[in-house]
C-alpha cells in the first residue's frame, strides 16, 4: 500500500480534533519513526502541533523511566511490548529497592487494583505516590496503539497509573469500539 498526503493528513486531523493533545504536552516517542503509526502520530502530530519530542536512549524499561522523568513527559505514544516494558522497569526498581519495598510495592498495586475494579475508584496515585514522584507527576496520557493491550496489562497499568482500565471508548476518529482499553479522565481517547 502506498501512502498519500491524504492518508497522512487523515489520522492527524483525527486526532488534533479529538483534543487529545494540548499546547504544553511532551510527547515521548520510543518507537522507530519507519513504521507509520509512530510516524503521523509520535512524529508529524506533535510537529503539527508545535510540541516537543523526546527520545529514550534505548527501549528498556529503565532507559524509558529516565526519559520520561528527566524529559518532563505528559504523553507516551506505544505499542504493548512497550508498555511490558515501562511496567518491568517500575517493578525492578521496586525489587531493587529491597524485599521489604517490593512487598509494600506489590500490596499497594494489589490494593489498587482490587479498589478500582471492585468498587471504580482510582487511587493508584496515592497508593503508589513514591513511582508517580519518580516517574514524574506531568504524565498524564498513554496512547497505545499497533496491537489490542491486554487486559491484564491494562488493569496493571490502571493500578500503576490510576488512569488505564477495560471499556468501550471511541477512536479518534470518533468509531465507537467495543473490548478496547484506554484511559479515562487524563485520557487518550474521549467517550
Amino acid at each position: 500500500m502506498s501512502l498519500s498526503h491524504r492518508n497522512l493528513v487523515f489520522p492527524l486531523n483525527a486526532i488534533l480534533a479529538a483534543d487529545l493533545l494540548a499546547g504544553a504536552d511532551r510527547v515521548l516517542v520510543p518507537l522507530p519513526l519507519h513504521h507509520v503509526y509512530p510516524f503521523v502520530v509520535g512524529m508529524l502530530l506533535p510537529l503539527t502541533m508545535g510540541l516537543p519530542i523526546v527520545t529514550p536512549q534505548s527501549l528498556t524499561g529503565p532507559q524509558l523511566l529516565r526519559a520520561i522523568r528527566e524529559g518532563a513527559v505528559t504523553a507516551v505514544l506505544g505499542v504493548p511490548r512497550l508498555f511490558e516494558a515501562l511496567c518491568s522497569g517500575i517493578e525492578a526498581r521496586a525489587e531493587a529497592a529491597g524485599p521489604f519495598a517490593a512487598l509494600l510495592f506489590e500490596a499497594s498495586l494489589s490494593l489498587s487494583r482490587w479498589l478500582r475494579r471492585r468498587f471504580g475508584l482510582r487511587l493508584g496515585k496515592l497508593l503508589l505516590r513514591p513511582v508517580h514522584q519518580q516517574l514524574g507527576p506531568p504524565l498524564r496520557l498513554m496512547a497505545c496503539g499497533g496491537a489490542a493491550l491486554a487486559s491484564e496489562l491494562a488493569w496493571k497499568l490502571e493500578a500503576l497509573l490510576g488512569g488505564f482500565g477495560p471499556q468501550g471508548n471511541k477512536t479518534a476518529t470518533g468509531e465507537k469500539k467495543k473490548q478496547s482499553y484506554g484511559c479515562n479522565g487524563g485520557s487518550y481517547v474521549r467517550n
